[in-house]
C-alpha cells in the first residue's frame, strides 16, 4: 500500500511525504505509477497544483562584438 502523510506546511506549499514498498529493481517503475496515481486524484477531485510563477525582465541585451 501506499502512505501519504503531511510533513510540513512551506511558503507555498503542503509537504507531502509518500511511502511505499517496492522490490529495488521496480523501484523507478512503481514510484512512476505512485506519481501519476496521486496527480489523477488531484485532478479527479478538481484539486488544482499551482506552480509559482517568475516574470524575468531583460533591461537591456548584451552588444556582440
Amino acid at each position: 500500500g501506499i502512505r501519504i502523510y503531511l510533513d510540513d506546511f512551506g511558503d507555498n506549499s503542503l509537504n507531502l511525504v509518500v511511502g511505499f514498498w517496492a522490490l529495488v529493481i521496480q523501484k523507478t517503475y512503481i514510484a512512476s505509477k505512485v506519481k501519476e496515481t496521486i496527480y489523477k486524484t488531484l485532478n479527479d477531485n478538481n484539486i488544482e497544483i499551482p506552480f509559482p510563477q517568475r516574470t524575468v525582465y531583460i533591461k537591456e541585451l548584451p552588444k556582440t562584438v
